[in-house]
């Protein structure tokens, strides 16, 4: 007894009753059998997460793992609402088998009456996606028993099924087929290159996926790629219209749009979706946590031996069964070490270049400022009180808000970034004051016109005696060298991590100043992160390997030389 008679059987009248008996009589095989019966209904009943993981097990024969789960349930959650969703995930994740087939196969199968496009960086990796989910459809038994009424239509009654275009029926509706999707030119689904000569007139009700567009030719330059944004928003994104004959619930469903890949480079077209309004982001990167303490379960030592330059910590990856620690050290070879390894697996092309500043993100949503210990670092840089002259200045009143996590990590999770008058600039420091009861002080400049700002704090208000303290770095040449050498190792060794908030406008500041160094334009907010740093710097402890310490520890004044030491005591002669 074949599990597709078991089906078929379960439909006819009377069938349960006889289906019940002959699962019985089949004792551990009919239970195993039952099991994916039950897949089967659920994947037809439900076109959302549940449905697409008993799918996925059916046809695949695969469990749904967390971060899969992860990354297939945003794609769900962002079409109920009608939003794009990116996908970020390292190499070897599984993202185009999730996302570019099996995700695509599902809405097809429930949705036969739509068209998808796949677009990738070549026209061969995009018919072989296109191609696999047509030889799912065409050949896979799971599919069969899920959808045995969709089904490839293909010539000469239909209108083919090869890498041009795959075209779909439903069987249930086989007379008026051509009828209902009379007007639709797509296919159901086809795969075609980001500038593919056919690509202009594309109409993909269903949805369009972007797998990994860039490649090494066209991200080798900014020229080029910018060629790729220019195709994307000038012709494909065009393509994409609310239909609306194309209801579901009464509203007229959108195209999906899922871009999906592994970062390239800063300004690729994953950093420009990022940017849109109108999408959310699902990241993975190999490390589902990263600089956590010794014995965190699942907690993995990485520290590969080659090449050097890679930071030792405990790390817990996001697919143990597939990336134990061995295999992560081998895959940190293979790239080339830290700049390949930290684009390709931790999905931050920023910190793949030769920055000075190179930083781990720390969830924003499990920061609690009420409780934990905060340190405020204040950067004044004016002296104007009339706000009329504020203009001439170029620098900004700058105050960073730093917690200090239970991990003994400083995590700077807001601020303040503005051009004010010193008065304006004191109010905000007393409501900082009113605002965190676990503040620890405020670290304020006292270089240059910094002083006079602290002494008028300090003259005015009296009661903030006790928390204002001096942050002073020796004018701003020392302060420079102290910024470019003791946040870095800071930074590197993940005591000093930066909340991921996409909705601070600090933090953007913020990330912008230090992405630009050392060609710095601005420093007010990369200042106010130091003087923090400086008020929790004998609780940023770091190992005690000498090279690893920041420099302006290790660079202490030596004793100038006595020219005389050497020349023993003169007393001349009689």
């Amino acid at each position: 007894m074949t599990l597709a008679k078991l089906s078929e059987l379960q439909d006819e009248a009377g069938g349960a009753e006889q289906l019940m008996g002959l699962l019985e009589e089949m004792g551990d095989d009919g239970i195993q059998l039952l099991r994916i019966l039950l897949k089967v209904q659920t994947a037809q009943r439900f076109d959302d997460i549940r449905g697409f993981e008993a799918f996925f097990n059916v046809c695949y024969g695969l469990p749904m793992l967390p971060h899969t789960r992860k990354i297939v349930s945003g794609l769900f959650n962002s079409r109920d609402k009608g939003r794009g969703r990116l996908t970020k995930a390292h190499r070897d994740s599984a993202k185009t088998t999730l996302i570019t087939q099996a995700y695509v196969a599902f809405q097809l199968g429930h949705n036969p009456d739509l068209s998808w496009l796949i677009i990738q960086a070549g026209d061969e990796i995009a018919s072989e996606n296109a191609d696999a989910v047509a030889n799912l459809i065409a050949n896979n038994q799971g599919w069969h028993l899920i959808f045995p009424h969709v089904r490839p239509w293909s010539k000469p009654k239909g209108r083919g099924w090869s890498e041009k275009g795959y075209w779909l029926i439903d069987m249930r509706k086989e007379k008026a087929w051509a009828t209902l999707i009379g007007t639709r030119k797509d296919p159901s689904l086809v795969g075609l290159t980001w500038n593919s000569d056919v690509m202009v007139g594309r109409r993909p009700t269903g949805g369009i996926v972007f797998d990994d567009v860039h490649n090494e030719k066209n991200s080798e330059s900014e020229v080029l790629m910018a060629k790729v944004l220019k195709t994307v928003q000038e012709t494909i994104m065009p393509m994409l219209t609310q239909d609306p004959s194309n209801l579901k619930d009464g509203k007229a469903r959108k195209t999906q749009k899922l871009p999906v890949g592994t970062p390239w480079t800063e300004g690729d077209i994953l950093d420009w979706f990022e940017g849109l309004s109108n999408f959310d982001t699902t990241t993975v990167p190999l490390f589902k946590d990263d600089f956590v303490p010794e014995g965190t379960p699942g907690a993995v030592y990485f520290n590969p031996p080659n090449p050097p330059g890679a930071v030792a910590r405990w790390i817990v990856p996001n697919w143990p069964e597939k990336f134990d620690i061995d295999y992560i050290h081998e895959k940190y070879e293979e790239v080339g070490g830290e700049a390949g390894f930290v684009r390709q697996y931790l999905l931050d092309p920023s910190k793949s270049s030769e920055r000075i500043f190179r930083w781990q993100d720390y969830p924003h949503e499990k920061i609690l400022s009420a409780s934990w210990p905060v340190f405020i670092g204040v950067d004044p840089a004016f002296l104007a009180e009339d706000a009329n002259k504020l203009a001439a200045y170029k620098s900004e009143f700058a105050m960073c808000f730093s917690a200090f996590t239970p991990e003994e990590i400083l995590v700077p999770f807001g601020g303040v970034n503005i051009r004010c008058t010193p008065s304006e600039g004191v109010k905000y420091i007393l409501e900082a004051r009113r605002l965190f009861k676990s503040l620890m002080g405020i670290w304020v400049e006292t270089d240059g016109v910094g002083i006079v700002f602290y002494d008028m704090l300090r003259n005015q208000h009296p009661e903030l005696r006790g928390i204002i303290k001096k942050a002073s770095s020796e004018g701003k040449g020392k302060l420079q060298r102290h910024l470019e050498a003791d946040i870095p190792a800071w930074m590197n060794h993940g005591r000093i991590k930066i909340s991921d908030d996409p909705n601070n406008t600090f933090l953007a500041a913020l990330r912008k100043q230090l992405k630009a160094a050392p060609n710095w334009k601005r420093t007010d907010c990369a200042d106010a992160l130091y003087y923090s740093a400086f008020g929790a710097r004998h609780r940023l402890r770091l190992p005690l390997e000498p090279d690893e310490w920041p420099k302006a520890r290790r660079e202490r004044r030596k004793p100038k030389p006595r020219p005389f030491s050497k020349v023993g005591s003169y007393r001349g002669t009689s």
